[in-house]
């Protein structure tokens, strides 16, 4: 399930909000607003009429921290009569969070006029710790800028440099979108301005303190833009790149989960230890689709619930009659306490200081001849962990090793914090150097058949580039549809690419 999108949950802040009263030129009224506003969550304020007149403080207290700017217009100045009410920068993130808290008497502004939400600036700050030269933000911002210059749709576009560096504008100031990126104080700076139809529907939804539903909407406002507009491959939108693989959750034929793998190499170093960690991730897809009741055990909560062996068995398209299978199904269960090293390797070290899996029990429902039950109890936080990777149930089942060993480094691949992603067939082929060529064949037919079927789900990008075993060869960029066995028996290392 998708947790709330709210500005907190993605760390993005208000920077501006304002608001446009209709009609209203008396300054009493006016100066009504003032008042409150002062009085109350100690504002100063200051007002001014038309674009260029001079400001002149209105209520001013000294030890206030935080201002209000009212500026009149007349329909001659912009085909539009009232005043407009900004909240800038800090203010505009006080004023918002007085919204949040529901102490804004929204009465007061509306003075039986149209009070309308006109402007609302959302930034995302992130630290430049990660780059050590300047040039480096600068390569980004001009990938931005070509990106956003071949894109027909959006007009204006200007990467300038001032006294601060440079920065990035994109879009027109007033158009419903203007979109700045640029470097304060060695932080990186997305600002998303927003203005207009696009933000006017949602006036209802702060009236009515309805908070949820109206951060949820400019969330989703701000980082589909962000998209739009900057290059999507670069360690400076890590941030935008992990939002969107946690919106993936929602695709619910995508059964198998992972988060991102770390150096798995050295400690599955042989088919076995490979069988004992797929099968976990396959318990843990499959734990996903069960009834669960939660129990406490030293003040930590834990998931438990009930199944049949082969229940689990059907999940993973084993053949539940067969009574090996069975048998091997029920040694990983009564191993499955022991398992905890293996939640390491995709995910990260906050569960290490808790029992994953405190408890497993596997019976016979009936008596010798009844169907085998599980009872196991995980905990709930590592059972509600955030997954950033989702793969259809293609990936969940295996008949044969070299399936099994050609999706795992599928997945292994895949679940990387880098777009591109590289896998490496002659690790898998390499293995099978004995066999036959019918055997051989076979491999290099379902590795084709895995980055099909990941074309075919919208996980990867319908192109990839090829670097050869023979070095004299020149890479090679091929669609996925143009892979053939045996360029995939020629190359080295394959590159592809999720698809955001």
């Amino acid at each position: 399930m998708l947790s709330k999108l709210t500005f907190e949950s993605e760390n993005l802040e208000v920077d501006w909000i304002g608001f446009n009263i209709q009609g209203l030129l008396n300054q009493k009224q006016l100066e009504i607003i003032a008042n409150y506003l002062f009085q109350n969550f100690e504002f100063n304020s200051t007002f001014a009429i038309g674009f260029g007149g001079r400001q002149e403080n209105l209520l001013w207290n000294s030890k206030n921290k935080y201002q209000v700017s009212f500026r009149a217009y007349k329909y001659a100045d912009i085909y539009w009569e009232g005043v407009k009410i900004d909240f800038s920068g800090q203010n505009g993130y006080q004023f918002y969070n007085l919204i949040v808290a529901n102490q804004v008497d929204w009465e007061i502004f509306n003075l039986q006029q149209e009070l309308t939400l006109s402007r609302l600036d959302l930034c995302y700050t992130c630290n430049n710790n990660k780059m050590e030269h300047k040039r480096n933000f600068a390569s980004f911002l001009e990938r931005c800028y070509q990106k956003v210059g071949q894109n027909k749709f959006i007009q204006n576009v200007s990467l300038q440099n001032n006294h601060m560096g440079s920065i990035l504008k994109i879009g027109k100031r007033g158009s419903p979108n203007y979109y700045r990126l640029y470097q304060k104080d060695r932080q990186i700076r997305f600002e998303l301005e927003q203005r207009g139809p696009k933000i006017k529907f949602a006036q209802d939804l702060l009236n009515e303190n309805q908070i949820e539903i109206f951060e949820q909407i400019m969330t989703r406002n701000f980082f589909k833009y962000s998209k739009k507009v900057l290059a999507m491959d670069e360690n400076y939108t890590d941030w935008l790149v992990d939002y969107f693989r946690r919106q993936n959750k929602n695709q619910k034929s995508f059964l198998l989960a992972t988060g991102y793998f770390k150096d798995v190499g050295a400690k599955l170093n042989n088919i076995d230890k490979k069988k004992i960690f797929f099968r976990f991730l396959q318990f843990i897809s499959f734990s996903k689709t069960q009834t669960v009741h939660i129990e406490f055990f030293r003040e930590q909560p834990y998931c438990i619930f009930h199944f049949k062996a082969s229940d689990f068995m059907d999940f993973i398209k084993v053949n539940n009659k067969n009574h090996y299978q069975r048998e091997q199904l029920i040694k990983f269960f009564q191993k499955l306490q022991t398992m905890n090293p293996l939640v390491k390797l995709f995910t990260n070290n906050s569960f290490q200081s808790f029992t994953i899996i405190p408890y497993v029990k596997t019976r016979k429902e009936f008596d010798e001849y009844g169907p085998w039950v599980i009872e196991v109890a995980i905990l709930q936080e590592f059972y509600q962990y955030s997954y950033r990777f989702f793969f259809p149930t293609y990936f969940i089942t295996y008949q044969l090793d070299f399936e099994l060993q050609i999706k795992l480094q599928f997945i292994q691949s895949y679940s990387c914090t880098e777009l591109t992603k590289s896998f490496y067939p002659q690790k898998i082929l390499d293995q099978y150097k004995g066999a036959n060529n019918k055997k051989k064949s076979d491999i290099k037919l379902f590795i084709k058949s895995t980055f099909y079927n990941a074309l075919k789900h919208k996980m990867i990008e319908d192109n990839c580039q090829i670097k050869f075993k023979n070095k004299k060869r020149k890479t090679r960029d091929i669609l996925i549809h143009d892979l053939t066995p045996l360029l995939i028996g020629q190359s080295y290392k394959i590159h592809f690419f999720e698809k955001i």
